[in-house]
């Protein structure tokens, strides 16, 4: 904890996750790890980090790192944009290894609820929408209460959303990246 009782966050210094020795790690403040990441141009990193920070990030930030974001995948060739088989490909081998982030919505749908309820949620603009958001959701007629519990299928050419399997040849998880 630093002088304020806020946890650190811990960077690996060469960028590999796996690799914790001790001489690749630093504990660092969320604010000094992201501006870290930021300085390394890397857009991925500060949106994950900045979305934990306490007030977050303003809508313009998230803007503008969403869009250096894309402009750095567009110039190397790895914005799901530019190859759609291969998005298609790399989704199903996610999908089949449990890494994909579409095939379970119940974890974001969750914590979408819980950071509704405590008016913290990052996506949510002005005063107005955050009240309206709260209303809805101390209403019970927040659309993400719909999906708790339901899992999107694919077999491959429909999506659907269900409890429950759907039929024969639906595997969980969806072809494209599209959020509710």
């Amino acid at each position: 904890m630093d002088e304020q009782g806020r946890p650190f966050d811990i960077h690996h210094i060469d960028g590999d996750h796996f690799n914790d020795a001790i001489e690749n790690l630093m504990a660092l403040s969320i604010w000094d790890h992201y501006m870290v990441h930021k300085r390394q141009g890397d857009y991925g990193a500060c949106m994950a980090i900045g979305l934990r920070m306490e007030g977050g990030l303003t809508h313009e930030e998230r803007s503008r790192l969403a869009k250096e974001l894309a402009l750095e995948r567009l110039a190397d060739g790895t914005h799901h944009f530019l190859d759609k088989e291969a998005a298609r490909e790399r989704a199903f081998r996610q999908i089949a290894e449990g890494t994909n982030k579409f095939a379970d919505m119940n974890w974001q749908k969750e914590k979408a609820l819980k950071q509704l309820a405590e008016g913290k949620n990052p996506w949510v603009g002005g005063e107005q929408q955050k009240r309206l958001c709260k209303q809805r959701y101390d209403d019970k007629t927040h659309n993400f209460l719909s999906f708790i519990g339901s899992f999107w299928w694919t077999n491959g050419e429909i999506e659907t959303r269900a409890k429950e399997c759907p039929g024969n040849g639906f595997i969980r998880g969806r072809l494209k990246a599209v959020v509710d």
